[in-house]
């Protein structure tokens, strides 16, 4: 890119905007500095901000081993050395992925430059990611603590004592079998009471990204209907915060996120003359309207610029794996061949054999992965072989599990050297009785490539769901900075060994899994088609889960487990079925012993969603009775997907004594008629009601069941 001092005049004073794809960035531009960071929709008038005190707002944050912050910080993520930062000028230059402009900063002792960095995707959709990067222009190495890759100044519309007070912040919890919990706060209730230091962070610490919160957050102006939105992609630690900044006159809300710093993720980097750092993206928008419009975006957002192109993303082919209520990780010739016949008859595009293909029978595993290999005594005579010639010979794509990012500690692979594993303090990271691949390592990744290659060639494999069930925690040893320093590096290493696997092998289907979604971040979702949206074996439950997680990755990449089972009926069928039809059918459960109705109903959910699948993936989710939970419970629950002329909606009723629901549409569709679509065939006591005034009243006669309804225009 040319130098950004080219494009503007650095010494002028006044505002500076960057009005780019429906968004407003505004900066307040003095002697020779830039302040401020301000994002409004470009539509929205942007008012007036007091200068006194705006100095305090700095356009990125930085600190500088040996410089703390410049004032009474105290706790907060603010206050380092960018405002000591000489801004450069702006440039911007089209590319293939969108529009980059950047602001170009730079300090004469130490001496280093910054560029702040704006890709602009698509014009017409309202978001813009963002990074970092600082380079070292000094004779001597230079400490880096903190780096955050976006800030903001004056969030919300209103700034003062009052700033928060319409503000409502959407946080989506996480957890094994708990993922996509999304939970809405007033900011008093987070602690932004005070007039001072107070703020709220978020934190994840650890190579599960969304182990206990997913890295991302939407906040609401309530009173306005404006809507702020972020997303950190990145497969490690993360950081986002928002707090009050009250500096002499100047007064407002901040916030900031980005990947570790050194309080929270142990990050430090040690720059030496003439290196350069970036830092992790973070994308950000801002829309009209409020949680759902959000989401809307941030959906355009990632399938126009989030994830590599495949040619499964519009077809989203059926999936069946052998794994929930199913086999539970112990796979024969003999278990296996009845459910390919099962599955190819009900229509699955893809058979993928889960876990245990690579251990004897009876044997604990778990400590003794890393060479995947195939079993002989649990397939002899080249059974394994007949299995995948059967899944192909069906009309199925073969597929399999995969842990690639560890090694048990009883594995002749851990006689590997030590430099093939990740370290901490020197020793071998060991967690619950295995070691990590240093991925960091050319000699670990080509290894991996070839085992990856092997499986893929000697069986026709088309598809593998890569697995990771343990954490790093707080990091591993790096050569030129902290612990988080090298978990970050391990975590980029990571992405280059997917990516040299797609380029070896471009037709490959990967599904991101982490112990279901607990590694659920759009640093490995940009390089995966799948994402595994959970472990969670209550089929009651997964309909909410599927609801939030649908807000955090894209719903086509959301593999949602099917698994109805033999005892369980017909309605345990529908239910089950409904459950993933809104996303990606995830097929398990001992489907080759459903009875002749179950059967029945399967193939009737699978037949819809190979006509409704087209539709989903230019679709975007919507929750017109609010984001469901699954604690405390919801008796009755909805949500959905929709454009704007058509929807589809699932309505789940979950032991509730009421057999009435109430759904009241969004205003835009009022006077738009529904049906049921799933099941045809009404069950006993089913109606479906509309009112003049736009509501729907859905009648399901059975305490536990669901059922998915279209709602048009026309």
């Amino acid at each position: 890119m040319e130098n950004p001092s080219d494009n503007i005049d650095a010494n002028r004073a006044g505002t500076l905007e960057i009005a780019r794809s429906g968004l407003r960035f505004i900066y307040h531009q003095t002697g020779g500095r830039l302040y401020g960071g301000r994002l409004l929709p470009l539509s929205h008038e942007a008012g007036k901000i007091p200068h006194q005190g705006i100095t305090a707002c700095r356009p990125f944050e930085l600190i500088l081993s040996g410089e703390g912050p410049n004032f009474a910080a105290r706790s907060r993520s603010i206050g380092g050395c960018a405002s000591l930062m000489r801004f450069k000028g702006m440039a911007e230059e089209r590319r293939a992925d969108g529009l980059h402009v950047t602001l170009g900063y730079e300090r004469a002792e130490p001496a280093l430059t910054v560029t702040q960095h704006f890709l602009f995707p698509r014009e017409d959709i309202p978001v813009c990611r963002q990074w970092i990067c600082i380079k070292n222009n000094s004779p001597e190495p230079l400490g880096v603590e903190q780096l955050a890759s976006a800030v903001m100044h004056h969030v919300g519309v209103e700034n003062g004592p009052d700033a928060a007070r319409d503000l409502r912040l959407h946080i989506p919890f996480s957890g094994w079998s708990g993922e996509g919990q999304w939970r809405e706060f007033a900011p008093e209730s987070l602690g932004l009471t005070s007039p001072d230091s107070a703020h709220y962070r978020a934190v994840s610490n650890g190579s599960r990204a969304s182990a206990e919160k997913n890295p991302m957050a939407v906040l609401v102006d309530t009173k306005r209907r404006i809507s702020w939105f972020w997303q950190i992609e990145h497969s490690g630690s993360w950081m986002w915060e928002i707090g009050n900044l009250f500096y002499k006159e100047h007064q407002g809300l901040y916030w900031l996120a980005g990947g570790p710093n050194e309080p929270f993720g142990g990050w430090w980097k040690e720059l030496a003359p003439g290196e350069s750092f970036e830092t992790v993206p973070v994308a950000l928008g801002c829309v009209e309207g409020g949680f759902e419009e959000a989401v809307g975006a941030l959906t355009a957002y990632r399938r126009a610029a989030c994830r590599r192109p495949h040619p499964v993303d519009d077809r989203l082919p059926v999936i069946f794996n052998d794994y929930m209520h199913c086999l539970w990780g112990d796979p024969t010739l003999e278990k296996e061949l009845p459910l390919i016949r099962a599955a190819a008859k009900l229509g699955c595009e893809i058979f993928a054999m889960d876990s245990g293909w690579y251990a004897a029978p009876g044997e604990n595993w778990w400590p003794g992965v890393g060479e995947w290999k195939v079993n002989e005594a649990r397939f002899p005579g080249g059974a394994f072989g007949r299995v995948m010639r059967e899944i192909r010979d069906h009309g199925m794509i073969p597929g399999l599990w995969l842990e690639p990012e560890v090694v048990g500690v009883r594995s002749p692979v851990s006689a590997r050297p030590d430099e093939w594993f990740l370290r901490r303090h020197g020793k071998r990271v060991a967690y619950n009785g295995r070691f990590f691949l240093d991925f960091r390592n050319p000699e670990v990744r080509e290894w991996m490539l070839d085992i990856n290659t092997r499986l893929i060639n000697d069986h026709g494999i088309g598809y593998i769901k890569y697995d990771y069930n343990i954490d790093l925690m707080q990091g591993v040893d790096s050569a030129s900075g902290g612990l988080g320093h090298g978990l970050l590096e391990h975590a980029r290493a990571l992405h280059r060994f997917y990516d040299e696997l797609a380029a070896r092998f471009p037709g490959l289907i990967m599904e991101n899994c982490g112990a279901g979604g607990l590694r659920m971040d759009y640093g490995m979702l940009s390089r995966m088609q799948i994402q595994s949206s959970s472990d969670l074996e209550n089929c009651l439950d997964y309909a909410p889960l599927a609801a939030g997680v649908a807000a955090v990755c894209l719903p086509e990449q959301m593999a949602v487990w099917a698994a109805p089972s033999p005892d369980g009926g017909e309605e345990d069928t529908i239910l089950n079925m409904v459950n993933s039809l809104l996303g990606r059918v995830h097929l398990s459960g001992r489907i080759d012993l459903l009875s002749a109705p179950q059967l029945s109903l399967v193939r009737e959910a699978l037949d819809l969603y190979g006509k409704l699948r087209g539709r989903l993936v230019r679709m975007r989710p919507f929750y017109p009775t609010g984001m469901p939970r699954i604690m405390p419970r919801d008796v009755w629950m909805s949500w959905g997907m929709r454009n704007d002329a058509a929807a589809l909606l699932g309505v789940w009723r979950r032991e509730a004594a009421e057999t009435r629901y109430e759904i009241t549409l969004p205003a835009d569709m009022r006077g738009w008629r529904a049906r049921i679509l799933y099941p045809q065939k009404p069950a006993a006591g089913d109606s479906l009601e509309h009112t003049a005034d736009g509501r729907l009243i859905m009648q399901i006669g059975h305490p536990v069941g669901a059922r998915l309804l279209e709602i048009s225009a026309s």
